[in-house]
């Protein structure tokens, strides 16, 4: 948890300085499957889910902490999204939407036995969809919203790299940090201490 809260503050504050809204990031388990084989059972992940709601669209990230080159999106603007919604009889208007997707993916995380999140990747790698699936009492499946993805461009991915290690530089720094103020408590209360060393008593 405490990764996961230090990964949205990490992407809030990458966010700052424009009109981007970081709406959800944390990671959920999905499972991955071939788009061309959807039926077949798939392999469970922990995906890095983020919900950016811009001026302009809201848009879906997906990347893995486990391959550093696994990176899609869904970019959803107006127009798309009020085609999507005929067609997938959404509810929610265009202006909630971002918060709707937060929401559906929030449920996924703590509900995972009646709700179930998929990504089916196509055979190119290059593009799929992730669709959100409720286990309705063991026996039926609904569909609740299916997004298209594609995968990021080499320039995207080489910038969500340099935030993952602006991440990682910014968690250790912090973690330093406590470390020594740590280490500054205990000198307080015990000045011989020494970490790292032991004392033998005879």
């Amino acid at each position: 948890m405490l990764v996961q809260k230090s990964k949205f503050s990490f992407y809030r504050k990458m966010t700052e300085q424009t009109a981007e809204k970081i709406v959800f990031a944390k990671e959920v388990t999905c499972q991955l499957r071939k788009l061309e084989a959807p039926s077949e059972q798939g392999l469970n992940e922990n995906l890095l889910f983020r919900v950016i709601s811009t001026p302009s669209a809201c848009v879906l990230k997906l990347s893995s902490e486990q391959d550093i080159y696994f990176n899609f999106s869904a970019v959803i603007d107006r127009a798309s999204y009020e085609e999507m919604r005929r067609e997938q009889n959404l509810m929610v208007t265009y202006a909630d939407f971002p918060s709707h997707l937060a929401k559906l993916l929030t449920t996924v995380q703590r509900e995972q036995k009646q709700y179930i999140a998929i990504f089916f990747v196509g055979a190119d790698g290059l593009t799929g969809k992730v669709d959100i699936i409720e286990n309705f009492k063991g026996f039926k499946y609904i569909d609740i919203i299916s997004l298209p993805v594609e995968s990021a461009t080499q320039a995207e991915i080489q910038e969500d790299i340099a935030r993952r290690y602006a991440l990682l530089r910014e968690q250790n720094i912090r973690l330093q940090a406590q470390v020594n103020e740590l280490r500054s408590v205990i000198k307080n209360r015990i000045p011989n201490f020494a970490p790292g060393s032991s004392t033998n008593s005879l």
